[in-house]
């Protein structure tokens, strides 16, 4: 489903619940760079507080699992 997503939108931002086993992913059709930074500004935005979310919960919460996330690039030291 998520490469399904990736297929579709610029930007897919996956939130994981601490509450539940559930995980919401959200898509956006233009690429964003930094999209924890742009949720935190905006969250601090709003003209009411959320009572089970604030901005921990949104660096935190909207890092995949292991497996869902792009394999991480690597490189070699010489002589490695």
């Amino acid at each position: 489903m998520l490469q399904r997503f990736r297929s579709v939108f610029g930007t897919v931002v996956y939130y994981g619940s601490d509450e539940h086993e559930w995980a919401f992913l959200s898509g956006c059709q233009d690429p964003v760079l930094d999209h924890v930074t742009l949720l935190t500004e905006r969250l601090a935005e709003l003209p009411y507080r959320p009572f089970t979310l604030d901005a921990a919960d949104l660096r935190t919460r909207t890092t995949p699992p292991h497996a869902l996330r792009p394999p991480a690039v690597t490189s070699r030291r010489r002589g490695s």
